[in-house]
């Protein structure tokens, strides 16, 4: 149960810095910050570790 709590928080990471990423490119400067960047990536890093899957793939797809 413990790793399925750890997989639901990360998600609801990488879903909030992608809200967060969309708000500041729709109603900011239009350009996402550097530190949401870096949230992404160690989040999916994270994730991909867990479900042993191509890191750079997936950031790659996020990306496009």
């Amino acid at each position: 149960m413990n790793e399925n709590k750890e997989i639901e928080n990360l998600l609801v990471r990488l879903s909030n810095v992608s809200r967060n990423m969309t708000k500041s490119v729709n109603y900011g400067n239009g350009s996402i910050t550097k530190k949401q960047a870096l949230e992404q990536e160690r989040t999916v890093k994270k994730l991909s570790q867990k479900f042993e899957l191509d890191f750079d793939y997936l950031m790659e797809k996020l990306n496009e």
